[in-house]
């Protein structure tokens, strides 16, 4: 037996994780020294105009931005579900959407139940904040070994690993690289026949982000499909078609998601989708207007100077990114299906919707980079895992792709750091604008809702 060759892959993702692990913990360390004030705490960037719930506050957290007009970020809502799983306690009065929040209760419950095993009572800012880089950390190793089986370069799940969307998620309680990472994880265990486990990081996948419950009901369709085929062409009894078999198994990742969903509309007195204001809409429409806006030096959310021109840039390549992901899980689809790879022939299923899906993002998602970077990091992962469909791909050549990714990787990091990581000026938030992110002109009527459902 050849030795050398597990050393040396062992040696790959050894790499992989110092690399990870040094440059992510190194930007942190800057963002937190400087924007963040020194304070972990700070990292969920909690506002004033919302306030901290009642439990949280007495344990010493309180928010960043001071100003009743100051909105904070996403990531306090998420911190806050996190010590109020239920929405028991206070927690909803402290949440612009709270049904909507709620319903991306994933990440929260994950670190809810990490906290509880190391004997804690609550969660706090530093807590969540570890137990979540331990979650990447891990989506980041079990990703690599998924490129390693697909015979593809593990190195390259460092584009999603080290991508702007899932820095900026990391960095601030938001749930999308948590999806992202269950998912992973999901995929890795799909890949490897623990279809049983994987329900697990699935279920978790879609209760961080619910578009992410199409994985494993697309996944679970396409054995279906392949079997009805198989069952059709060799003459054999339908009756084999209502026998359980481990891929129905998938469907029971979508039961916690169903059953959430019940629970959130029972508690709030409205669908979570009913509070959500702007997130979709006509095809490239907000992408158009925003990306007109920035090249006119003159963007609707940064105004006049550079960063207007960085919009506009960082627009044009999420557009390529998810033009790119929908020529490739076309011709993937015909390609996997043809050669009885049922699994990725659902992945590249999934990859097709779910970029169409992104052609349709909404003002609210548009607005700013560190909106739409979030929704396109996982994009990253699924290109690459399309790209093996063969040694010689017809479509696209590989390298022309990995360029692509790396100089889309290369410049939105560059932006990132320029804008958040190392701002130049004190006033952080006049520079950045990272308290209005969240806001949007319809968001107003939240505060309504809230009341209504009392």
């Amino acid at each position: 037996m050849d030795f050398s060759f597990f050393k040396t892959q062992h040696r790959k993702i050894a790499t992989i994780a110092v690399v990870f692990m040094v440059y992510m913990l190194t930007t942190f360390g800057v963002y937190l020294t400087r924007t963040l004030e020194g304070n972990i705490d700070n990292h969920i960037l909690a506002g004033d105009m919302w306030g901290v719930p009642e439990q949280i506050s007495k344990n010493g957290v309180s928010p960043l931005y001071h100003g009743a007009g100051l909105t904070g970020w996403d990531g306090q809502f998420y911190y806050y579900i996190a010590n109020d799983l239920f929405a028991e306690k206070d927690t909803p009065d402290h949440i612009d959407a709270p049904a909507y929040r709620y319903q991306r209760v994933g990440l929260s419950l994950y670190t809810a139940i990490v906290s509880r095993l190391l004997g804690r009572d609550w969660v706090s800012p530093s807590m969540f904040f570890a137990s979540y880089f331990v979650l990447v950390l891990v989506a980041t190793l079990l990703g690599a070994l998924v490129l390693q089986q697909r015979r593809l370069s593990p190195y390259l799940i460092l584009l999603w690993a080290l991508s702007v969307g899932t820095q900026i998620t990391l960095f601030n309680a938001l749930p999308d690289a948590a999806a992202d990472a269950f998912l992973i994880v999901a995929i890795y265990l799909v890949f490897n026949g623990r279809l049983a486990l994987s329900t697990i990081p699935f279920a978790f996948s879609a209760l961080s982000r619910e578009v992410y419950v199409l994985f494993p009901v697309v996944i679970w369709a396409t054995h279906m499909t392949s079997l009805i085929i198989d069952t059709q062409q060799s003459n054999k009894d339908w009756k084999s078609l209502f026998k359980f078999n481990a891929n129905h198994l998938l469907l029971a990742s979508v039961i916690p998601f169903l059953c959430w969903q019940v629970y959130l509309t029972h508690r709030f007195g409205m669908t979570p989708s009913s509070q959500s204001a702007g997130i979709l809409g006509l095809p490239y429409v907000a992408l158009v207007d925003y990306f007109v806006s920035g090249l006119s030096g003159n963007h609707k959310l940064l105004g006049a100077g550079i960063f207007s021109y960085a919009e506009a840039i960082s627009l044009f390549l999420f557009l390529c990114i998810d033009t790119i992901a929908i020529v490739l899980a076309i011709f993937g689809i015909r390609k996997f299906f043809r050669i009885g790879d049922v699994e990725m022939t659902g992945l590249a299923t999934v990859t097709l919707l779910l970029a169409l899906l992104y052609a349709c993002f909404g003002p609210t998602v548009m607005m700013h980079y560190t909106g739409y970077v979030k929704a396109v990091s996982v994009l990253f992962f699924l290109i690459i895992l399309l790209t093996g469909i063969s040694s010689e791909y017809e479509i696209f050549n590989r390298r022309v792709i990995y360029a692509f990714l790396l100089v889309t990787f290369g410049v939105t990091s560059i932006y990132n750091l320029r804008a958040r990581i190392f701002p130049d000026v004190s006033n952080f938030d006049q520079y950045t604008h990272m308290s209005q992110v969240t806001r949007d002109e319809e968001i107003t009527c939240f505060k309504e809702d809230r009341k209504s459902t009392r």
